[in-house]
């Protein structure tokens, strides 16, 4: 299972400060993760499903 990293509040303001400079928003876990090899079929299902509930989703192998 992939966790959110535990972050001190120093490390929790540079990651801001990247993302403000980036203009992204940026994530860590805990762990590496790997992103998954999706298909054209599965992805538009992915995308589909992002659209019906409002959210971005990641999928990880």
């Amino acid at each position: 299972m992939t966790i959110y990293a535990e972050l001190k509040e120093n490390e929790l303001k540079g990651l801001k400060e990247c993302e403000d400079e980036m203009g992204v928003i940026l994530v860590a876990y805990e762990r590496p993760v790997t992103a998954a090899h999706i298909d054209e079929a599965k992805l538009g299902k992915i995308k589909l499903l992002e659209k019906e509930i409002g959210v971005k989703l990641v999928a990880y192998d």
